[in-house]
């Protein structure tokens, strides 16, 4: 199958989307393997770091009280007020699981480029929309794509699939 490919993608800016797909789809797999507590609620958030007073947009996971940031070979696991505090991160939306299908389900184009990209303006009613129109027959996390890790020069392809 011909690699999904997200045109204009700046490799030059980090990979925390892709990151944090990939860690949202293979949640319920983490779940059952017992890695996270299968009550544990996971969120992908998407938001703002302060950086050199610039407001970068970035994204993470939330698994209760904790953050998972693997971004960039980043391998950063905080309680949540300390990574907010650290990163002077401000939180702009949170999605569930099934939010982040439904949206990427949804938004894909035709030529079957998806999505990844700041979450952070989507509008509620957006999700709504996308959620109220999911179906797991179209899922993109029960598909075979992987969201490729920008870093691996294995991968000369945003996504891929297998």
């Amino acid at each position: 199958m011909t690699p999904l490919d997200q045109t204009g993608r700046d490799w030059t800016r980090g990979n925390c989307f892709y990151i944090t797909l990939e860690f949202l789809k293979d949640s319920k797999q983490l779940q059952r393997a017992g890695t996270i507590s299968p009550t544990a609620t996971i969120r992908l958030v998407h938001g703002l770091l302060d950086s050199e007073n610039l407001k970068v947009k970035h994204a993470w996971i939330e698994i209760d009280n904790e953050v998972i940031d693997h971004s960039n070979n980043q391998s950063i696991r905080a309680i949540s007020t300390d990574y907010y505090t650290d990163n002077k991160a401000q939180a702009i939306k949170r999605f569930t699981r099934e939010q982040s299908d439904a949206l990427l389900s949804h938004l894909k184009a035709k030529d079957g480029g998806l999505p990844i990209s700041y979450w952070g303006d989507v509008t509620d009613d957006k999700i709504q929309e996308a959620v109220s129109a999911f179906n797991l027959e179209n899922s993109v996390f029960e598909s075979d794509v992987s969201f490729s890790d920008p870093n691996d020069p294995a991968n000369d392809q945003n996504l891929i699939t297998k």
